[in-house]
């Protein structure tokens, strides 16, 4: 039998970007990079006789967590092939579609939890998120010296989500 995501990969088109591989890069190294985050999974729930019990909150973030410091933070993450839709939504367009809206309350959200203080970004690429923790300084979890490969890196951040899953 085949490995289905190995087919999945084969397929993709050379320079297509899967939003959830870049959540992952996110999260694994904001994990290793002062901080804990994890994915948010804010979908409506579908009830047993039809019909959807909508989230219990519009806009919140594909990734939320904490800094070392005690900072929150809340990243939502769009494909790189998606820039023009959202500049146009922050510009007044699109605001009758159904994704238009979806879009506007998350840059709502972003927006109020930037005014409380929180790290709030909208990203399309791991590079943004790399590019805000060095400009900021954020703190290092770990030490330099552990990590002398990305096979290392990858084991030490999947130690750091087991120890947080663990409590």
């Amino acid at each position: 039998m085949k490995n289905k995501r190995y087919q999945y990969f084969k397929n993709r088109k050379p320079g297509q970007v899967k939003e959830s591989d870049i959540k992952h890069q996110i999260i694994a190294y904001c994990n290793l990079h002062g901080g804990f985050v994890w994915l948010n999974r804010n979908v409506a729930i579908r009830k047993p006789g039809g019909g959807w019990i909508p989230p219990q909150v519009y806009g919140v973030p594909d990734i939320i967590g904490y800094t070392k410091e005690g900072r929150m933070v809340g990243i939502e993450v769009k494909r790189p092939s998606e820039r023009t839709f959202v500049d146009g939504v922050k510009n007044g367009k699109h605001l009758l579609t159904k994704n238009g809206r979806h879009v506007l309350r998350q840059i709502a959200f972003l927006r109020d939890m930037e005014k409380a203080g929180c790290i709030a970004l909208l990203v399309y690429s791991m590079d943004e998120v790399k590019q805000y923790w060095e400009d900021n300084d954020m703190a290092m979890m770990v030490t330099p010296d552990r990590i002398k490969t990305k096979e290392q890196a990858s084991i030490l951040a999947e130690e750091e989500l087991e120890k947080h899953s663990r409590g």
